[in-house]
């Protein structure tokens, strides 16, 4: 079996994308720009009243992992899925991407979670996730990554709402960290951090985490202030390192010697769809990172390969990833 480079761990979803209005938000319920968690058949009913654009393999650590692979990262994605055609094509497209999948757990009658992603014409997106199969994840599958020698571990957010998850990652992360191992956590969505506030910091106490990204309303939310650079050095105080994604302004970088670093958006992004920018984001800024490049250049790969993927449908780039990140290489 070859090195991982990254191990991402994460809900193995398949997305649905779908044009929709903020009236249709408004009738269905959603909060705009936040991630929902539904029941099976909310999920499947609302599929139907609304024409789809398309469907992808997704999941936040999986485009990650996916985009990765892509770049020329030994990746491996652990995340369970069930033995249905959902699942099945969420194995195939990932490993035709180039990306490990450790291990084929499922979890029979309860489905391969799906996500609902709702775009609205300014290319912000509402989800409505039925996690399926994903919410059945727990200390077992966890257990997996510690056979893998990773030397970065990269976690979305959103499972840490999956009780089993977060008790598993509580107990086992902090022993990852201190064998040389970065836990990288993405806050995943301003909702789930106003939900898991207390949570989140406990992790953080215990030492399960090296760096968090996200965006700033999740930082806002976790720190308790708007102000960033602020956020970024009450954050580098406590060990921890992170960047932070700032929309039409950037990003802000920051490290636990409380280096803090800002870089530019790309002035000629053009947005269309903003799913998978953090995801993205975290693939280009992840890749500097087991290349060894420093603060500033990492900052530099997040923001190119997140203005690819919100220049069109979709949270999977459709430009070769390598050649946009060309001038730092």
């Amino acid at each position: 079996m070859r090195p991982i480079e990254v191990s991402c761990l994460g809900s193995a979803i398949v997305d649905v994308f779908i044009e929709a209005s903020e009236e249709d938000l408004t009738r269905l319920g959603l909060e705009r720009s936040s991630m929902t968690l539904v029941g099976h058949e909310l999920a499947m009913e609302v599929a139907s009243l609304f024409p789809i654009k398309y469907t992808k393999s997704g999941g936040s650590a999986a485009n990650t992992a996916s985009a990765l692979a892509t770049l020329g990262v030994d990746t491996g994605f652990l995340g369970l899925y069930d033995d249905d055609d959902l699942g099945k094509s969420f194995v195939r497209e990932m490993q035709e991407d180039g990306v490990e999948v450790f291990a084929d757990f499922d979890a029979p009658g309860i489905g391969t979670g799906r996500c609902l992603v709702f775009v609205t014409k300014d290319g912000e997106r509402t989800m409505a996730t039925y996690l399926g199969a994903a919410s059945s994840i727990g200390e077992a599958q966890i257990t997996e990554l510690s056979l893998k020698d990773a030397q970065t571990i990269y976690i979305e957010g959103y499972l840490l709402e999956v009780q089993a998850a977060y008790d598993a990652i509580f107990k086992l992360a902090p022993e990852f960290v201190k064998t040389g191992t970065k836990v990288v956590l993405s806050l995943s969505d301003r909702f789930l951090v106003e939900r898991l506030g207390d949570s989140l910091k406990d992790l953080m106490k215990v030492g399960a985490i090296s760096m968090l990204f996200g965006n700033e309303a999740e930082f806002e939310s976790l720190v308790g202030t708007s102000d960033m650079e602020n956020a970024a050095r009450t954050l580098a105080a406590q060990g921890l390192q992170g960047v932070i994604t700032l929309g039409p302004e950037g990003a802000l970088g920051f490290d636990d010697d409380k280096h803090i670093v800002k870089v530019p958006a790309n002035p000629s992004a053009q947005v269309v769809d903003t799913t998978g920018a953090g995801d993205l984001f975290a693939a280009g800024f992840l890749f500097g990172l087991v290349r060894g490049y420093d603060l500033e250049t990492r900052c530099h790969m997040g923001v190119e390969c997140a203005t690819e993927v919100i220049s069109h449908f979709g949270a999977r780039p459709v430009s070769p990833l390598r050649e946009l990140l060309s001038p730092y290489l």
